[in-house]
């Protein structure tokens, strides 16, 4: 009987789809779910910003301004203001309620991939084609640094959770810690798998995931070193989630799928189909709610799916 309860529990799906959502006419490169639990937004290669209501499904609005491909996307620690980054070099800021844009950040040479919010919301980190970092005041929309080092595309930056670094990685296959109060570059490391796309830090700053051509980094950060690679033999993971309380993570995959991970060991525990077939998409981000009980992942083909964990 033991076994026969353990069988089924092993067959029964961790997860279940529960939406779909369209609407964007080209690939979705970014999603976030806000805090209060009711709302999606959603970046796309069509250069808009959609917001979407959670329990319909219903698309709230569109907001435009961008005059390129919105690529990143960051809510303030409060939930009150979203920015962007986009390919038209420029980040965006916008108020959550209203839709309204309320500035535009200029300072990058080249294409914006990635933003993010301190942790304190007063700075903001953005990386970009033109090889730099950029720390913004946000509230006033200016740059305040500039941070260079690597030698390609800066892909992903992140803040640790106590706002004392910042972790990057780039197309130059390394990741890098920066300290805040200097711009000094502390420590750097080899990704696995060459070009670097996808990057995250666990919610008690002690670990780091990053992904890239073919495997993921997981660096500790309290040793300052490379502590695993996770081989995943040709499959690119173009994002990383921790879960909230830093166990799992998803990771979102070039061969339409999300894999559910044991954060320390790299354990596969699930994998969800995230497409309309094996192959035929990339899973470009897919993030946890807070209460980890939903999933949400934007595709290539240009569809929004979410699971809620059962």
């Amino acid at each position: 009987m033991i076994i026969l309860v353990t069988l089924l529990l092993q067959t029964v799906p961790e997860w279940e789809k529960v939406a779909e959502w369209t609407g964007h006419t080209d690939r979705v490169s970014s999603v976030v779910l806000h805090p209060d639990g009711k709302r999606a937004i959603s970046a796309s290669w069509d250069a808009t910003i959609r917001t979407w209501e959670i329990a319909s499904g219903k698309c709230l609005g569109t907001w435009k301004g961008h005059e390129n491909r919105v690529m990143g996307l960051a809510l303030s620690p409060d939930g009150k203001r979203l920015l962007s980054a986009s390919w038209d070099t420029t980040l965006r800021l916008w108020d959550v309620e209203t839709g309204k844009e309320t500035g535009v950040w200029k300072g990058h040479e080249d294409f914006a991939w990635s933003v993010q919010w301190s942790p304190d919301g007063t700075r903001a980190i953005s990386g970009s084609s033109d090889k730099t970092l950029r720390i913004w005041d946000t509230r006033t929309g200016k740059c305040t640094a500039t941070w260079e080092g690597h030698e390609d595309v800066v892909r992903t930056v992140i803040f640790t959770p106590d706002g004392k670094r910042v972790l990057s990685n780039s197309y130059d296959g390394t990741i890098r810690s920066w300290d805040v109060a200097t711009g000094g570059n502390l420590e750097t490391w080899k990704g696995h798998g060459g070009r670097q796309f996808s990057l995250a830090c666990g919610p008690d700053g002690t670990r780091a995931l990053a992904g890239g051509w073919h495997g993921v980094t997981l660096v500790d950060l309290e040793e300052t070193k490379v502590a695993a690679r996770w081989d995943k033999k040709g499959n690119t993971t173009w994002s990383i989630c921790f879960s909230s309380d830093g166990k799992r993570v998803a990771l979102g995959n070039s061969d339409n799928t999300i894999q559910i991970r044991n954060a320390e060991s790299g354990k596969l525990i699930s994998t969800l189909e995230a497409g309309r077939g094996k192959g035929k998409g990339k899973v470009y981000s897919a993030v946890f709610s807070a209460d980890d009980s939903l999933l949400l992942a934007g595709n290539t083909d240009r569809t929004i799916r979410l699971w809620k964990r059962k």
